[in-house]
């Protein structure tokens, strides 16, 4: 045989087969990234469940310790009351930071307690500003885009000033938290509900947590600070939009969550619960079970699940 020959039998691909061949690939790229996009949502969905319900969990057994739920905001009943002539009354802090311990984070709530009076003329305590900067990944869920993976935001403003917090996804429903008027409107924050008597519409019918973006929109719903500037802080101790709760600032129906909002530094309310994933939201109910409230929900179901006290029923798209 000779050289030529060999040469001819062991010739390329021509332009047009080689085209088919990278023709052929990108069809089957195409067909299998919505797949493997699919199974990733899943996998992210269900992680976000499964933190939601340890949610539910520890908020039910801080109710079998304590006989109430934690405060929305506010001073816990395993805060230690002031002693003679210590000046103020304990430090608060939120649902997300008074359910630690029972989130096997004692270690970590433990270290925040401070024996010392502050400048703040507090007296002794558990303070959450102790870890005002300390990442939780049990409060992260994976869907939220706008969470760094460090778990710190950046440029988030907190009571009126810039800052680095760490965030969650993850916000308590202030209708059960808190005490409210029959409008929904807050009347005191550092409430005290128990079960069942607080929630009389039912723990399968009311809402405990919602998934909520950890940096959202504007500080206070406020353009007058930058893109982004709007979070929801886990240990935030303030009474601003900051808070990680839903159904505060705004209520009624009116307050149905948003899915997927985009941009996040823009599009996104911050006094509504937000949604990372397609077509709906993961919440935790009442008796700790978790359900995946789907975006076509009407926004008087929403309201319905919102409140506890309203002897209001979800409607059948629920």
């Amino acid at each position: 045989m000779t050289f030529r020959r060999l040469l001819r039998r062991m010739r390329g691909f021509t332009l047009i087969e080689l085209l088919v061949v990278i023709a052929i690939i990108a069809i089957l790229i195409g067909l299998l990234l919505p797949a493997v996009q699919k199974v990733r949502e899943a996998a992210a969905r269900t992680e976000c469940s499964n933190k939601l319900k340890q949610m539910g969990l520890a908020t039910h057994n801080f109710h079998d310790v304590y006989k109430q739920f934690p405060p929305l905001l506010g001073v816990g009943p395993a805060e230690p009351r002031p002693a003679a002539g210590q000046p103020n009354n304990p430090p608060w802090g939120n649902v997300h930071y008074f359910i630690l311990p029972f989130m096997e984070q004692t270690d970590f709530y433990n270290s925040t307690y401070d024996p010392n009076v502050d400048g703040n003329n507090s007296s002794n305590g558990y303070r959450p500003w102790i870890g005002y900067w300390k990442a939780m990944k049990i409060y992260i869920c994976p869907s939220d885009p706008s969470i760094p993976a460090n778990g710190i935001g950046s440029n988030i403003v907190v009571a009126g000033w810039y800052d680095n917090p760490s965030l969650t996804s993850y916000s308590s429903n202030a209708q059960v938290f808190a005490d409210t008027d029959s409008n929904g409107n807050i009347t005191n924050w550092n409430g005290a509900s128990r079960m069942p008597a607080s929630i009389p519409d039912g723990t399968a019918n009311t809402i405990m947590f919602a998934e909520r973006y950890g940096k959202c929109g504007y500080f206070q719903a406020n353009t007058g600070y930058g893109p982004g500037s709007g979070g929801s802080v886990w240990n935030w101790w303030g009474y601003d939009s900051s808070q990680p709760a839903f159904a505060i600032w705004s209520v009624g129906p009116g307050s149905l969550f948003q899915v997927q909002p985009n941009p996040y530094e823009t599009a996104c309310d911050v006094y509504r619960a937000s949604s990372g994933h397609t077509a709906g939201m993961n919440v935790t109910m009442a008796d700790a079970s978790v359900r995946f409230l789907s975006s076509g929900v009407s926004s008087t179901t929403w309201w319905a699940l919102c409140t506890p006290r309203a002897q209001d029923q979800p409607g059948s798209d629920w």
